[in-house]
């Protein structure tokens, strides 16, 4: 598994990943976390994944999500308008 920790701006640890690989690992958990908190069946796509862990934890995400439109409106109904 290639990823990168690196030591920036002092007492901040960062953590950024960059192979297929473990952004496959990484979007299957994701995507189980989002069945079981929504009850929703997901489809996911990490395209990027960036950590700093310094006081404060920052994570930075960009992700592709696919879903029936039907569920995606039921969720919004249930979580916007419920």
């Amino acid at each position: 598994m290639n990823f990168e920790v690196r030591a920036c701006r002092g007492d901040v640890d960062e953590m950024i990943i960059r192979t297929g690989f473990a952004k496959r690992i990484i979007s299957s958990v994701v995507e189980k976390m989002v069945r079981k908190k929504l009850g929703k069946n997901v489809e996911m796509n990490l395209h990027d994944l960036h950590v700093e862990i310094g006081e404060k934890a920052r994570v930075s995400l960009s992700i592709d999500i696919c879903m029936d439109r039907g569920e995606l409106e039921k969720l919004i109904m249930e979580k916007v308008f419920g």
